[in-house]
């Protein structure tokens, strides 16, 4: 049975961080999502619960010039969350971060925050790192301590709340019209033998740096959503 929360509960918010890393001569970018949950007045009798409606607003979008290391992007991200952890004190984060390629050696280095590690305090946030592999495939999966998941829900997710009118970008992020530029761009295409690829052509924009961010956090932002609520999914304990 679903949980009735009292209609006049206060919104609750999430923070969802998605990392980047690139690749050669890709840039790494860091996006920001907060995801907030208000439940509405009218009371649904067939699901027994109060319906909800989530906002999806991102307000972070942070490139790395060119040849940055990762110990530099690590660094940087360290940052973000203890600033995080001091103005959002009482909200849980979120950290998903595409580890395609770039082997366990990052993730080390993103484990090493001491914020996954700080005792529960009440009324404090909760903090989880989450690596990603993108893969070409159909299914959702745990691998080595992390999540393999196919591009094409990745992509679904961002869709979704475009169609759905559900996703906010901050009129003053810096790179703005970089990801709008990327968005255009962004193409799927089918191989003869019906294999999917997603990406860029580079007419319009090289990279897609912006776009994987985006539909990174907008995927875990919505992978835990349920009827009349968010429910967590139980993730592996190396997490």
């Amino acid at each position: 049975m679903p949980v009735m929360h009292s209609p006049f509960s206060p919104p609750r918010v999430k923070i969802f961080l998605s990392l980047d890393l690139g690749q050669s001569n890709d840039r790494a970018a860091l996006g920001i999502l907060f995801r907030t949950v208000r439940q509405l007045p009218d009371f649904d009798p067939v699901g027994f619960c109060y319906p909800e409606r989530a906002r999806f607003d991102l307000r972070q979008l942070i490139r790395f010039q060119s040849g940055t290391s990762y110990p530099d992007v690590v660094s940087r991200v360290f940052e973000v969350l203890e600033k995080l952890s001091v103005q959002f004190p009482a909200h849980d984060v979120e950290l998903l971060f595409d580890r395609t390629g770039v082997g366990r050696a990052v993730g080390d280095l993103l484990r090493a925050c001491p914020l996954w590690r700080r005792p529960a305090r009440s009324g404090a946030g909760n903090y989880r790192l989450v690596p990603v592999t993108v893969t070409g495939g159909d299914n959702l999966g745990v691998k080595d301590g992390g999540l393999t998941v196919p591009k094409r829900d990745l992509v679904a997710a961002t869709v979704v709340l475009f169609q759905s009118v559900q996703l906010s970008i901050a009129e003053r992020l810096p790179e703005r019209e970089v990801l709008i530029s990327e968005l255009v761009n962004f193409r799927q295409r089918t191989s003869a033998a019906g294999f999917d690829s997603y990406g860029n052509d580079g007419k319009l924009s090289k990279h897609d740096d912006c776009v994987t961010v985006l539909s990174l956090a907008a995927w875990g932002a919505q992978r835990d959503r349920k009827k009349c609520g968010y429910v967590s999914q139980p993730l592996p304990n190396s997490f």
